[in-house]
């Protein structure tokens, strides 16, 4: 990982991955009181649900992936108390999802953050894809009516699942599908239904749609945390076992599922102990899983997978740690690559001679020429404010010419932007930087019609407006709440909704 991953973008990046919909979840309306009994309450109260309301009509119009998270949240949210509303919206959400431009969530090959495929996975994890609206409204549906949510579930199509090449930098994730799977298989039958089996045969007719690896993965995660007795799960891992078989070869998918995340291999193995635990014979699991394996290592092997150094084959660690499970060991002599494939193909960021020079001013700002992270105080000397006009001399010159791509260059100014509000020492500079970068994103949205690569970056802006006063806030989003733009209306509008302070 290099200087701005480990050293500028992490309290930015830790922040941005964690996956929430909007900036807050728990509203606090100031409410107006007056010495009339209340009567001021009720009138905010009033005023606050004909906001919701507009929020809600301005949201049918918006780009499917604003109007999915703008209606989830909702759905979710206090602002919405009536049951059947937010029924309603839940069902919204779900089918404005089938226009979504992402079909399904991906993941980055690289281990570095600031890479074109690392932001991209950071955009891909606010789950605004189709597969993932659609099953998080199953979710969010189960506990209102359960029979609406299974009936959503069952109408759900996945996506094309392409195979993978070994220049693909961004692999497939369905885990999402997988855990609304398992909430409507738990949740959705009746004593009777379960009684006779048919949450078990409502998982076995989709774990017997398994053929391939992204589907694979998921699928023995769900069966690995479920709570099956030892029939159940006897049951479904013999499904699971003739699945193996089905699955094809993908060099990619593979080394996705053995080097990154919590791998495939170890999974199997935790499922393999659970059937131990719970008596059921692994015998023919095991053979299978091993068939499947050396069947995936035996066709193309991408240049950059673990277990290829230099171009000599060695086993994948977890294949060694499982190895104990099978009556015959996997050798490397039992692997006979058809050809090797060549490395993940991404672009990384910060090193045209532009971004390297912003790169390296960044750096100063934050360490003064030092391995230690500069004070407040040393960060309001003369010095500091001179080098801080230096760098916003480089940001203005820098254009997206210097850059691989228009994309690339938006998701990079606007980290920019993230780190130097990060900086600045006091909030009359922060305050600048922030109304910039507002302004910056309006001007882009147009160009990127609620693209999740747009989403992202606006929703750092908001949480950076998280910490300042109502006052802030309102001045900073503002130029959005008049915009012509309906998407910048939401977002604002939800934004001061959803935060405003006691």
């Amino acid at each position: 990982m290099n200087f701005l991953a480990g050293k500028i973008m992490l309290p930015l990046c830790a922040i941005m991955s964690l996956g929430w919909i909007f900036v807050d979840q728990s509203p606090s309306t100031k409410n107006s009181t007056n010495v009339n009994g209340g009567k001021g309450d009720n009138i905010a109260a009033a005023q606050q649900r004909l906001r919701v309301d507009n929020l809600i009509i301005l949201g049918q119009s918006a780009p499917p992936e604003v109007a999915g998270d703008l209606l989830l949240t909702m759905a979710s949210s206090p602002l919405i108390a009536d049951k059947e509303r937010k029924i309603q919206l839940i069902e919204q959400a779900f089918r404005s999802a089938a226009q979504a431009r992402e079909p399904v969530r991906r993941r980055s090959w690289s281990r570095q953050v600031d890479t074109r495929s690392g932001l991209k996975q950071m955009a891909y994890d606010l789950k605004l894809d189709k597969l993932s609206i659609e099953s998080e409204a199953v979710l969010k549906m189960i506990p209102l009516d359960h029979v609406r949510g299974k009936t959503m579930f069952e109408s759900i199509e996945l996506p094309s699942i392409k195979p993978l090449t070994c220049e693909d930098s961004l692999g497939y994730d369905l885990d999402s599908y997988y855990q609304a799977m398992m909430s409507v298989a738990e949740q959705c039958f009746d004593d009777n239904e379960k009684k006779a089996g048919t949450q078990i045969v409502f998982l076995s007719d989709r774990l017997e749609g398994v053929k391939s690896i992204p589907q694979l993965s998921p699928a023995v995660r769900m069966l690995f945390n479920a709570k099956l007795s030892s029939e159940e799960l006897s049951l479904l891992v013999n499904v699971l076992t003739k699945a193996l078989g089905r699955v094809s070869v993908d060099a990619r998918a593979f080394a996705f599922a053995i080097d990154r995340g919590e791998t495939l291999v170890y999974t199997l193995h935790r499922l393999i102990f659970k059937m131990r635990q719970l008596d059921i014979p692994a015998r023919d699991f095991s053979s299978a899983l091993r068939s499947f394996l050396i069947k995936q290592m035996s066709g193309e092997v991408c240049t950059d997978v673990s277990w290829l150094d230099q171009g000599k084959l060695a086993l994948p660690r977890q294949v060694v740690e499982i190895n104990n499970e099978f009556t015959n060991p996997i050798t490397v002599d039992d692997i006979h690559p058809t050809n090797v494939g060549p490395n993940g193909v991404d672009i990384i960021y910060w090193t045209t001679p532009k971004a390297k020079a912003l790169l390296n001013a960044a750096r100063d700002l934050r360490f003064g020429g030092t391995q230690k992270a500069l004070s407040r105080e040393e960060r309001e000397s003369e010095e500091w404010r001179r080098k801080l006009l230096d760098f916003l001399e480089l940001l203005a010159d820098w254009s997206p010419d210097s850059e691989p791509s228009p994309e690339d260059y938006f998701q990079e100014k606007c980290v920019m932007y993230g780190v130097l509000v990060d900086l600045c020492p006091d909030d009359a500079q922060r305050d600048v930087v922030l109304r910039a970068y507002g302004t910056y994103l309006k001007e882009r949205s147009g160009e990127y019609k609620g693209r999740i690569e747009w989403i992202f970056p606006l929703k750092d802006y908001l949480r950076l407006l998280r910490s300042k006063s109502d006052a802030v806030r309102r001045s900073s989003l503002d130029p959005w709440l008049t915009s012509s733009d309906g998407n910048l209306r939401i977002y604002a509008e939800l934004a001061l909704l959803t935060t405003s302070k006691n």
